[in-house]
This record gives C-alpha cells, structure tokens and sequence, in this order.
C-alpha cells in the first residue's frame, strides 16, 4: 500500500477518533498498547515486507495500517493503535521529507527500488521513514500477510 493513501487513512481515522471521544492522546495508559518498534528500519526492506502481503487491501490490515500511524485514542481497544505515531509524527514533521510522499505515490505496488529512490540525498528523511515504514511492517504483518 502505498504512504500517500496510509496518510489519509491515518488522517481520516484520527479525525473519526476526534469526533466520536472527547479527547485523543498519543500517549495512553492503556496497558495493551503495542511497545514502540522501529521494526526492521529500513523503507527498502519494508516495503519488500509490505510487498508480499497478500491481504494489504483487506478491512482488518487498512485499519492496522491507519491506526498505527494515528495517534493512539481512548476510542480504539487495538493493541496497533498509536504503536507507530511517534515514528510517523516526526517523519511529517521532518522537512526533508518534502515531497517524499508524492515520489512514493508515484510507485508502482510493489516497486521497492521506486521507493527507496524516493530517499536518496534525504538521509534525516530516510532515517525517521525507515522507522515509521518499519513499524508498520512489523506491527501489521498479523493482519496483512
């Protein structure tokens, strides 16, 4: 799947997240949340992950995809939600990557070396995606493979 459409998925469920609780955090005292992982932090290696995945379209893997980059909401008992927030909350942040997510919207499915030429002379961009996709990868291969 690609970063583009797991952005607006990601926006759409925070802004559904907003409008069904008073408040969402991306800090829980929730027990059950997944601990922060960077996975295999690397956006070629996680992209091969993602590549496989046979049911990335599915209902269950969209909503791990756009829940884990969300910020974790008292309105969500997944253990995915909000695991990979702070990873993906300073890749947006991060100036370098300007652009990245049209380069890698650009991609054909599937086009790893597409994707990792999207980072190429980004290497702060390249650092913090690698965490974001990593975490991805790893937190939602259960429901996408």
């Amino acid at each position: 799947m690609r970063f583009a459409r797991t952005a607006s998925l990601s926006l759409a469920l925070g802004l559904s997240c907003l409008a069904g609780a008073p408040a969402c955090s991306s800090a829980s005292s929730s027990s059950t949340m997944t601990p922060t992982t960077n996975g295999v932090n690397d956006v070629l290696k996680a992209c091969q992950i993602r590549a496989t995945w046979t049911n990335a379209s599915s209902t269950p893997c969209t909503n791990c995809i756009g829940n884990s980059l969300a910020p974790r909401c008292p309105c969500s008992d997944h253990d995915y939600a909000g695991a990979c927030s702070d990873q993906n909350t300073a890749r947006n942040k991060e100036p370098t990557c300007d652009g990245t997510a049209d380069c890698v919207t650009k991609c054909a499915h599937g086009d790893c070396a597409c994707v990792d030429a999207c980072y190429a002379s980004k290497a702060a961009c390249r650092t913090l995606a690698s965490a974001a996709d990593g975490c991805v990868a790893e937190i939602c291969v259960q429901y996408c493979k």
